[in-house]
């Protein structure tokens, strides 16, 4: 048969006689690497006879579409919240505001906008634990539970103290006595309520907290070319 000169590599053969870089789309070089056809889809592994073209990794991000959607409701939020403050703070001195009571209303506005910060940390993504942005996003999944729990902590404990102060002014009344309740007095289920709710999170901080982890779907001969990725504590929490 014809002799070929000069020879080619003992990897350039093993990658065209034994690997699967013809059959996937590609071609073997000097070196017995793979050249693949279509490089935006596909990427090289291996060399010799494990050259071949793989998928490029499928990492499931959030859509951009659904991303800005989440934004824009938070901004719509941010909005409502900054013209409630100033219609509040404008009609402050109305009666019917001032029986509504004003701080706890600014105070339920705020944990609403604490609450609704949370989508923004959601919505941060990585590859894998070697990224070079792993830091931020495991901060991004403990800033979740914490915006949420907080919000959830200042509105409804504000609303529970609107609730007794209502309380304790008609059990007054009914017992036809004259109180004067202050806000000072009904605060304490505010700071019982943030303080449980704070406690909770420390330890969910300390002990367990949430990390960002990549979890392989699919593969080929040990390369992933699917995966999702997701905030998880080794807890379980």
């Amino acid at each position: 048969g014809p002799i070929l000169y000069p020879m080619p590599s003992w990897d350039r053969r093993d990658c065209i006689r034994l690997s699967q870089c013809n059959t996937s789309g590609g071609t073997c070089t000097e070196e017995g690497k793979c050249v693949c056809q279509i490089s935006d889809k596909y990427h090289a592994v291996g060399s010799g006879e494990t050259a071949e073209c793989v998928p490029n990794e499928r990492l499931n991000f959030i859509s951009t579409s659904l991303l800005g959607v989440g934004y824009f409701l938070v901004s719509v939020v941010l909005v409502l919240a900054v013209g409630i403050l100033i219609w509040v703070y404008h009609h402050r001195k109305n009666a019917l505001v001032k029986v509504s009571q004003p701080l706890f209303l600014t105070l339920v506005v705020l944990g609403s906008v604490i609450s609704s910060l949370s989508i923004i940390p959601l919505g941060l993504e990585t590859e894998y634990r070697d990224s070079y942005d792993i830091n931020i996003i495991d901060a991004a999944c403990m800033a979740v539970p914490w915006l949420w729990g907080i919000g959830f902590a200042v509105t409804f404990s504000a609303l529970f103290a609107k609730v007794l102060r209502v309380k304790l002014l008609y059990t007054a009344a009914s017992k036809m006595k004259r109180r004067k309740i202050e806000t000072k007095d009904v605060l304490s289920i505010m700071v019982v309520v943030l303080v449980i709710e704070t406690s909770i999170l420390l330890s969910f901080q300390f002990v367990s907290p949430l990390k960002w982890e990549r979890e392989v779907l699919d593969d080929i001969n040990g390369i992933a070319i699917e995966s999702v990725g997701h905030c998880e504590s080794e807890s379980g929490w």
